[in-house]
């Protein structure tokens, strides 16, 4: 079964990445999922100031950012070799 996601093993994309020798891509995977779980901390605090709103949002912001450009390379590469190899 061919997973554009990943390997086709259950892994995650960021394995995919390597895979096709997209080597920004991995990274890019790791910090999505470094913002995933900073966020968790942030927003269980008692005091949210307005201050630290603002660091949840642009930390978000910069984590999803990171994940749209991680898949958008991975599909970009993908297809090229995929074409490559036709």
């Amino acid at each position: 079964m061919d997973d554009r996601r990943g390997d086709g093993r259950g892994r995650p994309a960021a394995a995919g990445a390597r895979r096709a020798g997209d080597p920004l891509a991995t990274p890019l995977f790791a910090a999505w999922l470094a913002g995933q779980y900073v966020l968790g901390p942030l927003a269980a605090r008692a005091d949210q100031s307005v201050a630290l709103q603002w660091v949840e949002q642009t930390c978000n912001t910069l984590a999803q950012a990171a994940f749209a450009f991680a898949a958008w390379r991975l599909g970009t590469t993908t297809r090229t070799t995929e074409r490559a190899e036709t």
